[in-house]
C-alpha cells in the first residue's frame, strides 16, 4: 500500500548516507535547523502502470456503496480472481499493458471494444460478446473472460435480488476515481505535495481544505478543488493515498525515499506537470530539483522500470560526485544501473 513514514534519525545514524554495498550518496553536510536528527520520508507512490482504479486491490469502493450490496465480500473475490486470472499480466494477448486497461472499461457494444483498443492491432484480443474478451490461450485454444463491468452487472446483489442500478453506481464511482485519484495529472502532483510537504491535503472524511503550509490546489491547476473532490464521494481515496505525513507546515524531509519510482522520465502516461504553481512544466526530478534535492536513480531489471529514487537535500548533504559541498544547484542524477545489491560497487 502507498503510504509515507517520518523517521527522526540521530545524527551518527546519517554521516554519511549508505545505500547499497558500495555505493555511498555523499558525506553529510552541516545540518539546517536542528543538526541532531534527519527527517526521511519513505513512501510506495505505486508505479504507473499499477496506478489503475479498476485493480481489485487498488480500487477504493466507499461504505456507503458497499455496504448496499448484500454479497460485496463474494463480489469481490470473484473480481480478484478473474482479473489475477486473464487481465494482470496476460503475455498471451500482445500489449499486455493495453490489455489489462480493458478490464475497467464498459466494454458492452463491439463498438466500445473498437474504441478501445484502437488500430493499432497491438492487443491481440477480440470482443466475444457484452464485456466478454477473447483471446488464444497458450495451447492456441480460445479463452475467454469478463470484465469489472460486466461481472458487476451479473454478480452484484441488493435487497430484491441482482441490482444493476447499484453496479452501475459503483462502477460509476470507480471510473471517476480512476480519473480524479490515479490520473498523473492529479495523483503526480497529490505525491509530490505529499512526499515534500508542499501542501497537505484533508486527511479526515468530510474535512474542508486544509491550508498548511501552501494553499490546496484550485481548479486551474488539478481541475477540482480540495472541497469539490471530497463532496464527490471520493474522500477514501484520498485519505487511503495522500494523507499528510506529519511534519510542521512548511518544513521539507530531508531524505525523500520512493519506491516503485517509475516517472524519472516523461512519457505520455507521466508528463510534466506545474508542481510548483509557477507556470512552469517540470519532469518530477526536476521539480524535485527545483526545491534543493538531489537525485539517485537505482533502476529495476524488470520490465516496468519502477525502481527506488533517493531524493536528499542540498543543504544538509554535500553532493554526490566531484561537486563541491553545499552547492545548491540540486537535482545532480546519480544513475545506478539495474542489477543485484552484491554487484553494485560504483562509488558515487
Amino acid at each position: 500500500t502507498s503510504g509515507a513514514w517520518v523517521v527522526p534519525l540521530p545524527r551518527k545514524h546519517w554521516a554519511p548516507m549508505a545505500c547499497a554495498p558500495g555505493v555511498v550518496a555523499g558525506e553529510a553536510a552541516e545540518a539546517q535547523g536542528d543538526p541532531a536528527k534527519l527527517t526521511m520520508v519513505a513512501y510506495n507512490m505505486l508505479g504507473n502502470q499499477l496506478a489503475f482504479g479498476a485493480i481489485p486491490w487498488v480500487m477504493v469502493v466507499p461504505s456507503d456503496l458497499s455496504s448496499q450490496a448484500l454479497n460485496w465480500d463474494s463480489v469481490r473475490d470473484r473480481l480478484s480472481a478473474e482479473y489475477k486470472e486473464h487481465f494482470h499480466k496476460n503475455m498471451q494477448t500482445g500489449a499486455y499493458l493495453a490489455f489489462r486497461r480493458l478490464w475497467g472499461r464498459d466494454l458492452s457494444t463491439q463498438e466500445a471494444f473498437d474504441q478501445a483498443v484502437g488500430r493499432s492491432g497491438e492487443v491481440q484480443a477480440w470482443w466475444a460478446g457484452a464485456d466478454t474478451l477473447g483471446y488464444t490461450g497458450p495451447g492456441g485454444e480460445s479463452r475467454t473472460c469478463r470484465t469489472l463491468h460486466g461481472l458487476l452487472l451479473e454478480l452484484v446483489q441488493g435487497q430484491e435480488g441482482r441490482d444493476p442500478a447499484l453496479a452501475a453506481r459503483i462502477f460509476a464511482h470507480l471510473e471517476e476515481a480512476d480519473a480524479e485519484v490515479f490520473c498523473w495529472e492529479k495523483r503526480g502532483r497529490r505525491i509530490f505535495d505529499t512526499v515534500t510537504n508542499w501542501r497537505q491535503w484533508p486527511s479526515d472524511v468530510g474535512t474542508s481544505a486544509t491550508t498548511l503550509g501552501k494553499q490546496p490546489r484550485t481548479s486551474v491547476d488539478t481541475g477540482d478543488s480540495a472541497a469539490a473532490f471530497l463532496d464527490g464521494g471520493l474522500e477514501s481515496a484520498v485519505r487511503g493515498y495522500f494523507s499528510a505525513i506529519g511534519l510542521p507546515p512548511g518544513e521539507h524531509p530531508d531524505v525523500i525515499v520512493l519506491s516503485e519510482y517509475d516517472v524519472h522520465e516523461t512519457s505520455a502516461e507521466t508528463p510534466s506537470l506545474d508542481y510548483l504553481d509557477d507556470g512552469q512544466r517540470r519532469s518530477f526530478p526536476e521539480a524535485m530539483a527545483a526545491l534543493g534535492y538531489y537525485a539517485i536513480l537505482f533502476e529495476s531489471p524488470k520490465r516496468d522500470r519502477a525502481g527506488l529514487g533517493i531524493f536528499a537535500r542540498s543543504d544538509k548533504f554535500a553532493p554526490p560526485g566531484d561537486a563541491a559541498p553545499g552547492h545548491q544547484g540540486g537535482g545532480r542524477l546519480v544513475h545506478v544501473p539495474p542489477c543485484s545489491g552484491a554487484q553494485v560497487s560504483t562509488e558515487i
